[in-house]
Parts: C-alpha cells; structure tokens; sequence
C-alpha cells in the first residue's frame, strides 16, 4: 500500500508559508507507516509548485490511496488539487477529513463526484480501516456513495488513551523549513521575539475542550471532552525530539493548562531530563496561580498566550468565554511575576460588539504588562455554536455558504470590513506605539540577541 497525504494550502499558490507542521497529517501517517505503508507528506502551503508538477510526481510514485486534509480555509485549494488528482489516478481511493469535512459530509460528496469517501472526526484508526481495505459499510466515521445515495456511517468513538498513538511522521517532512517569526511584518514586534522559531518543535499533549466558547468548532468536533496524554508519554517524545536538535518546544493544545496537576507534571519530567529547553504555550487566564507559573518558568516556560479575546466582560459572556476581566488580569500578573511574557488574542466583530467594548478591551491592554497582542475578526465555521445560531436565525444561508469562509463583516453592516478595520488599527497602534512599551521591548531584543550568541 502507498500513501500521499497532503495538507491543503491556505491559499492556493499564494506566498503563505505555514509555520508549523501539519501535526494531524503526520499522526496519521504515522498510523499508515505502522502497518507497513509507503508514505508520502505534501504540505501544500511549504510547496507552492506541487500543482505544477503534479502529473510527474503521481506518476512516479503511484500511490493508492490519498487523503487530503483541509480547513474551511483551505478547502476549495484542496478539491482543485484532489480532482486533478483524480484525473490522473482514477483507480485511487481519494478521501478528504478534516474540521470542515467533518461538517459536510454529505455536501461534499453530493457536489464533488471525484471524491470517494469522507472521514468524520479523527482519522487515525478509519484511515488504517480504509487502507486495509475493509467493507465501506463496516468502517465507523465515514461518508460514502452507494447505489446514487450517500451513506453516512455512525460516528466513530473518540479516541480515550491518546498514548497509544505513534509520534508524528515528521521525519516526512524534513524537506520543509518552518518559520513562525517571518509569517509576522517587518513592523511587528512578535517577528522578533520568535526570531527563531525554526528550532522550536510544536508538540500536542491533548486533544478536545471542556468548554464551548460561541466561535470554537472543537466544541462540535471533540464533544467537549478534554483528552490529555500522560505526562511520560509526552516528555518522552520531547527527548526523542531533543536528541533530533530541538530545545525549544511549542505545545499547541486549545488549552494546555486546563488541568494545573498534569502541567506541573510535565514540568518537573522536563526538569529531570537536565537539559536547558525553552517552550511556550496556549493557556485558560482562569487555570493561573502563583505556584503553576513559576513552576512552568523553571522548567523552560518563556511565553504563554491567553485566550482573552476582549477586555469587555460584556463580549466575553456574548462568547461564552467562561471567565471574567479580573480572571485576565491576575493570570497577566502571575506570568510577569514568573518572568513568563505574554501574548494576548483578541477576536473583533462580535455581532453585539461596539466602540465602547473595544475601549474596555484598550483598557486592559494598556494597564497591564502585556508583550504581544494578535487581533483577528471573528469567523463564522461550520460546527461552531455561532454557526448554528446564525442558520437557525435564517441569517446564514447554509447551501450558499457552507464553502466560504463567512466572516460577521460579510454579514452585519454596522461591522462592514472598514469598521473593523479602524478597530484593529485602533487597538495595534494605541498599544504598539506607546514610548514605553517599544523601550522595553527593544531592550527584550537585545537581551534575545545576546542569549542566542
């Protein structure tokens, strides 16, 4: 059995380069290796000329099976590549999985004949189902054709012991070079601060959320069940990545933090390996203590990024946020007490959303010792709480739009795109372009340039 796994680009053949590994990918391929496969990783967005040279590098390899990942992002790149695949190949199994196809299964097989099966949810044991070959009708998590009508087998059950996974292929993606720091502006700070981020290795201890916030699609995905690997498992795949030149470390869980009691075991695994490694990570501001952050500062913790998404309590309930603007504070605090910097992300464009909120949320910006902040209008996918209140309101048309990605400016008009626009620019510059903020920061450049020296 061969295998080609791609990864869509974001957009098309654009001059976007990811940042990190397309993790989920390499966990399946992994998956296929164990059994024997023959792999091959495409990451589309490192490799702007795949299309180009599609004929000639199927041709050469001649795999029987592709699976294709893709976002609501970068989904339409993903079907004009899978169909000028299966024109090439077209006794090949083409299968497409991902968040958006999770969604619309049956829409996109309705719409788009080449395809031949959906996975729903994670893939890593229905892809080995499909490589084996067993009866469509026996594989739980997929969506298929029979007889001119769609089959929409039952879900398949998450999966509880996350440690029984292999680590992620990535040696099939050696060929790549990944950058965070240069997907920033020359103007933005953060491009700076993760000048080096290509030794940083991004690592998932967890999958899933207990939480629901309105514009999260992990909700509908992991059923609201947080899944945590075991504090062994994920510092043993650290040393194997240490032992590969990795002393930097990116855990890219939702929510690293949800559970102190694991993150400090993992910290003092971290500790007892003897080895100097820095890291940062995603965290909830209402998991913070004094005691959780300095332990994380000892063990190599040099940045966490909030989920704080508005300094307006107002907004953070509309989101359902679950935590309060105190809640935000006292974590910024505890992780400057740590010596930890933080970064905040905001979400402008909630349809309850006005100039007054955003003023709440400079507030918070400019009172607290923040270093970094990214600002983002909110999207509107599908599988999202949002999503589902804005079809039910008859608002979103869900045949019309169900491809798009569908921002609130594209839909209120006291949020058209040049509103927040002012908004994003109003919150940038009032916080980047303070004297003070850009003396400590650039002596926070300096000091990053010594230490790498």
């Amino acid at each position: 059995m061969k295998a080609l796994l791609i990864n869509s680009p974001l957009n098309g053949r654009e001059t976007y380069r990811s940042f990190s590994p397309p993790l989920g990918v390499l966990y399946l391929a992994a998956m296929l290796e164990r059994e024997g496969a023959e792999v091959e990783v495409v990451d589309g967005d490192q490799e702007p000329t795949f299309e180009d040279n599609l004929d000639e590098h199927l041709l050469a390899f001649k795999p029987d099976l592709i699976g294709i990942s893709a976002m609501g992002s970068t989904f339409l790149s993903g079907i004009r590549i899978g169909e000028k695949i299966k024109k090439l190949l077209p006794g090949s199994i083409l299968v497409f999985g991902g968040y958006h196809p999770t969604f619309n299964a049956a829409r996109i097989l309705r719409k788009y004949p080449f395809i031949d099966l959906v996975i729903r949810g994670e893939g890593e044991y229905t892809i080995l189902d499909i490589a084996r070959n067993k009866g469509m009708g026996t594989i739980a998590g997929i969506s298929y054709r029979e007889n001119g009508g769609i089959i929409e087998n039952p879900e398949r059950p998450l999966i509880d012991n996350l440690d029984e996974l292999p680590f992620p292929a990535r040696h099939l993606i050696k060929k790549y070079k990944y950058d965070y720091a240069s997907t920033f502006k020359w103007s933005d700070p953060r491009r700076y601060r993760l000048a080096n981020f290509q030794r940083y290795a991004p690592v998932v201890t967890s999958r899933g959320c207990p939480f629901s916030c309105l514009y999260c699609s992990n909700t509908s995905f992991s059923k609201r069940r947080f899944r945590p690997r075991s504090p062994v498992n994920v510092v043993s795949e650290m040393e194997g990545l240490i032992k590969d030149g990795h002393d930097r470390f990116y855990f890219v869980d939702d929510n690293f933090t949800a559970s102190p009691k694991r993150v400090m075991e993992i910290c003092d695994r971290i500790l007892s390996l003897g080895v100097k490694v820095k890291w940062f990570c995603l965290g909830r501001v209402d998991t913070a203590s004094d005691e959780l952050y300095a332990l994380m500062a000892k063990a190599g913790c040099s940045l966490i990024m909030f989920g704080m998404e508005s300094g307006s309590q107002r907004i953070l309930d509309y989101y359902n946020k679950r935590i309060t603007v105190d809640h935000i504070r006292k974590a910024i605090r505890y992780a400057k007490k740590s010596n930890i910097d933080v970064m905040t992300s905001l979400i402008i464009g909630a349809p309850i959303e006005t100039l007054a909120d955003i003023e709440d949320t400079l507030n918070v910006l400019k009172s607290e010792d923040i270093d970094f902040i990214e600002v983002s209008k909110l999207a509107v996918f599908p599988g999202t709480p949002l999503w589902e209140e804005l079809v039910r309101s008859k608002i979103i048309d869900v045949e019309s739009k169900w491809e798009d990605v569908v921002f609130t400016c594209d839909i209120y008009d006291h949020l058209r795109p040049p509103i927040l626009k002012r908004w994003s620019r109003h919150l940038n510059y009032s916080f980047y372009l303070r004297p003070g903020y850009i003396m400590r920061q650039m002596g926070r450049v300096i000091k990053n340039r010594i230490e790498r020296n």
